[in-house]
């Protein structure tokens, strides 16, 4: 008995290192996490390693406890999993530290505690670059009430890419294809092929990103990914918007904002269902959201929490398929949170989320049972935007590009080149 206890603990504790690190909320009264460049947001969390940059992480606990929370840097792999160097490889400092509520809300139905964490900070700094996770934790808890991402860059190589209608015949009007040219002449590349790693996100999707090693073209100091059928990905659509940043001013896609005691509810217009290749133009911010009150001086503390309601009329239920809800609402993945529910009284797909005032994007995705990716390299070339959002290659999508280097012998990835394209 007790050799097997000792080994189911190895197993747990081997799934806990080998895990996938996302930007994600692991507990229900933690909400709006946020991490971001402080200069460029909204944008990708990436600092530079040599400039006076620091990534802002933000978050609110519903449970309104003034809660100290204590908080961890972990440096981690291309993967995004625990790369398992010691703290004094990575960082200059503390890799762990406390933080405290930054405000608690005013004036708002729906009680909490607004958090914020610069990094770096008077208490450590990077000193080698890649990706990082900043993990909060409860006191006496052993795991993370929440993980943020974010990356470090040291430009090393000139990276140049582009996105382009897909050239096969057959897809060209609904996918795009990103090319990319990797130049490393003024840097040391002893074997591109087993020391490269590119990433691609398609508007900081991690549901259908791509991560690369082989190239399919080497040229002297160059690489290129090119026609690569990996880079492919459903064009989709213009992001959907709506904006809860007023209680008495609704907005275009806001079908009334109502108290029922204790809380305020949001209720959307319904949606329809786009025409497969008929582009939608809506300014967007790429699936992101932005926290905002109208004329309010403090909008992470003076926000709102609003019972939000989406619907998706279709007369019948898609068969062994799920529809997601995708964008940075619900964690720029296939997610828990966004999985809608199929009510056969109203003939509609719904879903209810708690989301603080401001303005929101999101995507409809209708993903077969078992099924991950949306890349066409994947499989059966199913189309999971296609179905709702209809696909467009004129769609106005934005991808960001990660250059990894792993040197023979080095323990860990650098992080060599970071570029977005639209």
């Amino acid at each position: 008995m007790r050799n097997f206890l000792i080994i189911l603990f190895s197993i747990c504790i081997s799934s806990i290192y080998a895990q996938t690190y996302s930007t994600e909320s692991l507990k229900k009264n933690i909400k709006s996490v946020q991490i971001n460049n402080y200069f460029k947001a909204p944008h990708y969390p990436v600092i530079s390693l040599d400039e006076d940059e620091f990534v802002t992480l933000k978050f609110d606990d519903l449970s309104n406890k003034e809660e100290t929370y204590t908080y961890k840097i972990v440096h981690c792999s291309a993967e995004w999993k625990d790369s398992n160097l010691s703290e004094s490889e990575y960082l200059d400092g503390f890799y762990s530290g406390y933080i405290s509520p930054k405000n608690t809300s005013t004036n708002t139905y729906f009680p909490y505690d607004h958090y914020e964490l610069n990094f770096p900070n008077e208490d450590c700094k990077p000193i080698i670059s890649g990706n990082y996770v900043i993990l909060i934790y409860e006191d006496n808890n052993e795991l993370p009430i929440l993980s943020a991402c974010f990356s470090v860059v040291e430009p090393k190589v000139v990276l140049n890419a582009n996105a382009t209608p897909l050239t096969v015949l057959s897809y060209k009007d609904t996918y795009q294809q990103v090319d990319i040219e990797v130049d490393y002449a003024d840097y040391n590349i002893s074997q591109p092929s087993n020391e490269l790693k590119i990433l691609v996100r398609q508007n900081q999707r991690i549901d259908n990103q791509v991560l690369l090693s082989d190239a399919n073209y080497y040229e002297h100091k160059k690489v290129r990914y090119q026609n690569n059928k990996n880079l492919i990905f459903e064009a989709g659509n213009d992001y959907r918007s709506f904006d809860i940043s007023s209680e008495y001013i609704l907005s275009e896609q806001v079908e009334s904002i109502e108290y029922f005691k204790p809380y305020f509810h949001a209720t959307l217009y319904p949606d329809v269902c786009r025409k497969p290749r008929e582009s939608y133009y809506h300014p967007d911010v790429n699936g992101r959201y932005i926290v905002n009150l109208q004329n309010s001086w403090d909008s992470d503390s003076e926000a709102d929490y609003y019972f939000t309601h989406f619907k998706l009329p279709i007369e019948e239920p898609f068969f062994n398929a799920q529809v997601y809800i995708i964008g940075e609402i619900t964690g720029n993945k296939l997610s828990k949170e966004g999985l809608m529910t199929y009510n056969p009284q109203t003939k509609a797909y719904e879903k209810d989320m708690l989301l603080k005032q401001g303005g929101y994007n999101y995507l409809y995705a209708v993903v077969p049972y078992g099924f991950t990716s949306t890349a066409l390299s994947k499989t059966n070339n199913t189309q999971v935007m296609g179905q709702v959002e209809g696909n467009a290659w004129e769609a106005e999508n934005e991808y960001a590009i990660y250059v990894y280097h792993r040197p023979f012998g080095s323990r860990y990835d650098k992080l060599i080149a970071f570029s977005t394209i639209q």
